[in-house]
């Protein structure tokens, strides 16, 4: 590989800062611009599980699915890599003063791959369709904040009385309350639906419909031409799509092993692991590729937090003393650099680094084994207590952090077991039946500061059953409030009582790793939130 410029090298000193770029190799492979962009040409990408059979947008329940469905569609905004807002579908929004009601205006001349409008009525129909009467749509959360969403599902009214269309570019949604997460979910996480191909199917026939099966109008770059239940799918140029008109013909999204994954790269018969939902290479992975010419791994951060749940409705976990003894037990920065391969960050808090809501004046709990005797003594500790590390199979790295957590609570007195269960089960355990004393379990992060799930007194992700009044009031104030300077104080107090009473110690931000074989495939460049949601900008050397 020739040396780069020096314009070059001032991109990836200022990239490794940003902590955007993890190695020199995958700057240089990515981006350094060699090879003529061509023309035309086809690329195969790997997913390593089975998307299933319905591929709905808005409907789709796996992380293989959602990645087939995010490359081919786009929502009304985006995300930069600190998860600053950027206008996608829409042109520009705007928020009244109550926080209640937002504005969308659509970008002039969009459409469909099909070539028809893309207007306010596709976004319309897709908030009824996730919500019509009988619905079990995964992602109903997207709308159900929107006034008369409820209404609409329990069959007694046939609109959305929330959502209100303008003229052809334009519309408004009007939320219960002001809501700190709606802009996430329905801004950046629901995609249009075609309502001029869909509109004569009843909604209670909709994922029934051969549409749902084969969604071949797109909103994306590329739209599904072809699939193969949970084989192969094809994807063709979307010669409508409103932005840069993709170089390739045709991505083929392919269903594979990650060990016959990377093997297919090395040939070049595979030209992309994406890395992210549904295609994440783990670390140990690395060193291997690492050492493969035109191989370039890929690494970014993203928001989904690995943590280790505390029961704290059983003892001794309902002593403070005892939560904060584990977080100081467990050498984290050990587990990132060392089972990691330094792919990630240690978890301070429940918003990432990179994140604007990260207060960095939080105690970080830095690996201290004797204070941690000490907070077991002052606790009145009983070392003969038997406890569970609730620890799901199916991932290499999530058991080896489990063995290496037990060893280093052992090695400060504590009794400490594992118990493996199939993630299924693990996850019921957890945030169902509470059948547990210390579990693992990762959360994806939705990119707003609403902690409700995780951390409110009966939330569905709050796994320990923690329960604090004064946090359930400063939460629910966040999530009524939908600017970052007026968020930011609230999230700050959240976030000192979360580190204060240790609910659960959190572990790691794990990257999000994937590889490109940059010998035949330029313009895939790793991002926040998947660089698949940049096909249109990859093209073949």
């Amino acid at each position: 590989m020739s040396r780069p410029s020096s314009s070059l090298r001032r991109r990836l000193r200022a990239a490794l800062a940003a902590g955007l770029v993890a190695t020199v190799g995958v700057a240089l492979g990515l981006n350094d611009g060699s090879g003529a962009p061509v023309v035309g040409g086809d690329a195969t990408m790997s997913i390593f599980g089975t998307p299933g059979g319905v591929l709905l947008t808005d409907f789709l329940p796996t992380d293989m699915a959602i990645l087939i469905g995010e490359s081919t569609n786009r929502s009304l905004l985006s995300y930069t890599p600190t998860l600053q807002l950027l206008p996608d579908l829409a042109e520009r929004w705007t928020v009244s003063a109550d926080g209640r009601t937002t504005t969308f205006v659509l970008r002039p001349g969009l459409k469909w791959s099909d070539g028809a409008p893309l207007t306010p009525q596709d976004f319309e129909y897709a908030t009824l369709a996730l919500s019509a009467p009988g619905s079990n749509a995964f992602w109903y959360n997207r709308v159900d904040e929107i006034v008369g969403v409820r209404e609409h599902k329990a069959g007694t009214s046939d609109g959305v009385a929330g959502f209100k269309i303008m003229n052809d570019r334009t519309f408004a949604v009007t939320t219960v309350a002001p809501s700190s997460d709606f802009i996430d979910l329905f801004g950046t996480e629901m995609f249009p639906m075609p309502s001029h191909v869909l509109k004569t199917i009843p909604f209670s026939q909709l994922m029934k419909s051969d549409f749902a099966h084969l969604p071949n109008v797109s909103s994306g770059p590329f739209y599904i031409s072809n699939y193969q239940t949970d084989t192969q799918a094809e994807l063709t140029r979307n010669p409508y799509y409103y932005a840069r008109q993709p170089s390739l013909a045709h991505v083929y999204v392919k269903v594979l092993q990650p060990e016959v994954a990377i093997v297919q790269l090395e040939r070049g018969e595979l030209q992309v692991i994406p890395g992210d939902i549904g295609g994440n290479l783990t670390p140990g992975d690395l060193p291997a590729l690492q050492r493969v010419p035109n191989i370039a791994v890929t690494s970014y951060p993203n928001t989904t937090v690995v943590s280790m749940y505390i029961n704290v409705k059983r003892k001794p976990f309902d002593d403070v003393r005892v939560r904060q003894a584990l977080a100081y037990a467990i050498d984290r920065e050990a587990i990132v650099s060392q089972l990691l391969f330094g792919k990630g960050q240690v978890a301070y808090s429940p918003f990432a680094s990179f994140t604007p809501y990260y207060d960095k004046n939080l105690d970080p709990y830095k690996f201290n084994p004797d204070h941690a005797r000490q907070l077991l003594r002052d606790a009145h500790y009983d070392p003969s207590v038997r406890l569970r590390l609730l620890v799901p199979t199916g991932e290499t790295l999530r058991m080896n952090v489990g063995t290496v957590i037990q060893q280093q609570l052992q090695s400060v007195g504590m009794n400490v077991s594992i118990e493996l269960a199939d993630y299924a089960t693990s996850v019921s355990r957890l945030d169902g039946t509470h059948d547990f004393d210390l579990g693992l379990e990762d959360n994806r992060g939705f990119n707003n500061p609403d902690l409700s799930r995780r951390f409110h007194t009966g939330g569905a992700l709050n796994a320990g059953q923690y329960s604090n009044p004064e946090l359930d009031q400063l939460i629910d104030q966040a999530r009524q409030l939908v600017v970052l300077r007026q968020q930011l104080p609230v999230l700050t107090k959240i976030q000192q009582i979360i580190n204060q009473d240790v609910p659960t110690v959190m572990l790691y931000y794990a990257d999000s790793i994937g590889a490109v074989n940059v010998g035949q495939l330029g313009g895939a460049v790793p991002r926040f939130g998947g660089m698949f949601r940049d096909m249109a900008n990859w093209y073949r050397r």
